[in-house]
């Protein structure tokens, strides 16, 4: 029976409502007979009780996200060995429009202007928002609470990332 397939981009607060863990289908999927419809950036449920190994595929974990100020939003993260940096948890959250919003922005980085957009999506002021708090749902592996400083940028391999608020 073939699952139902979400492109990352495409992933909203109701599929992890319905399926509070994804992985990702190229990681994992290669004898199924959609794989052919999956690209990389495509994610499934996983089934109830499946074992989650960070090393062997990507997954998505359904998370509470508090922000600074108390207000608590649904999101998710990448589960990650401890101490892992955070472009390996990569969290998001959902947005009031519906929408993602990421705090690992890589070797992009973030402008003004998108941290302005950030903050009018978010409804709130930076110190209303960090540090924030993300804790995966209970019962989906043995993943950490991770604290969020702001939004984060690698600008060279191998030096710790900036952190703009």
């Amino acid at each position: 029976m073939r699952p139902p397939l979400v492109p990352f981009g495409q992933l909203r607060r109701e599929h992890f409502v319905a399926h509070p863990l994804w992985v990702a289908c190229h990681s994992v999927d290669h004898d199924e007979e959609w794989y052919c419809d999956t690209d990389e950036e495509t994610f499934r449920p996983v089934s109830d009780g499946q074992a989650v190994d960070p090393a062997a595929a990507m997954y998505l974990v359904a998370a509470d996200v508090t922000l600074a100020d108390g207000t608590r939003l649904d999101g998710f993260l990448t589960p990650a060995p401890p101490g892992a940096d955070m472009g390996s948890w990569q969290p998001q959250v959902f947005t009031e429009d519906g929408g993602l919003l990421g705090f690992w922005r890589g070797m992009a980085g973030v402008s003004a202007a998108e941290l302005a957009d950030a903050y009018r999506r978010l409804g709130r002021a930076a110190a209303s928002v960090f540090p924030a708090r993300v804790r995966p749902r209970q019962g989906l592996g043995a993943v950490s609470d991770l604290v969020i400083e702001g939004f984060y940028q690698l600008v060279r391999l191998g030096s710790p990332p900036i952190i703009h608020r």
